[in-house]
């Protein structure tokens, strides 16, 4: 009884700095950005740094700085309407 409460206990202890694990930033380059709110026209070879779930930044290829450890997807030809 006492090694499944100290498991118990253990396993909690441990589950919160479990869950803070951050994943990898997220980055698509080359990628044609589309602001449908503002209504802009369409900006085309653009980097987006996806963060913790959020855009972290966003410009121009060549003008962002891309996070080292980073999973980059080639997105030419292909379109990201951000909401």
């Amino acid at each position: 009884m006492k090694t499944i409460f100290s498991l118990a206990v253990i396993l909690g202890l441990i589950s919160p700095v479990m869950a803070q694990v951050k994943s990898k930033p997220l980055v698509f380059i080359h990628v044609t950005v589309i602001d449908a709110v503002a209504g802009a026209d369409p900006q085309s070879d653009m980097v987006v740094v996806v963060a913790d779930g959020k855009i972290a930044g966003i410009g121009k290829f060549g003008k962002v700085k891309i996070p080292k450890n980073s999973q980059v997807i080639d997105a030419n030809g292909k379109f990201l309407i951000p909401g």
